[in-house]
């Protein structure tokens, strides 16, 4: 017999822990209120530390034993933009993303590898996204806003 738990709502506009503790995404709603083009992500809270050099807009993150596969996404905390970021070239210890060209060219980054799930946006038309139960589970939530949207998340904590 499985137990029913109340559905917990958090509205941010920005790119932030929601909680650390385990839960399962039930849904989003998302508002973005102009005509720009950005990513949604929901990420596991669990976090490796590792260095990136930027050259250009390509920035090279050195992170021993990644996990992670080409095309795949990843969140990055760092001098640069916080955002949801495509990876592309890798090997086991190092991988590459496409950034801006500037800002810092050296420095410290927190990664999030643990991509839970993610939202293209393009258009300002609010929307909202229920996921099938039991939801998507994860070890606590770091949610990547972009600057022209506010989401809410809806979750369970987990049993």
């Amino acid at each position: 017999m499985s137990s029913i738990y109340a559905v917990k709502h958090y509205h941010t506009s920005k790119t932030k822990v929601i909680t650390t503790q385990g839960v399962k995404l039930v849904g989003l709603v998302v508002s973005p209120f102009t005509s720009a083009d950005g990513k949604i992500g929901v990420f596991s809270t669990r976090t490796k530390a590792g260095t990136y050099t930027r050259s250009g807009t390509t920035a090279t993150i050195t992170l021993a034993d990644h996990g992670l596969e080409s095309d795949g996404f990843v969140a990055l905390d760092w001098d640069l933009a916080d955002t949801v970021y495509e990876v592309a070239k890798i090997n086991n210890d190092t991988f590459t993303v496409t950034v801006a060209d500037s800002g810092a060219v050296s420095g410290s980054v927190t990664v999030y590898v643990d991509h839970t799930f993610q939202v293209d946006v393009s258009d300002p038309v609010v929307f909202q996204i229920v996921l099938p139960e039991p939801g998507l589970p994860s070890e606590g939530m770091y949610v990547v806003v972009p600057a022209f949207c506010h989401v809410s998340v809806l979750y369970r904590m987990s049993q």
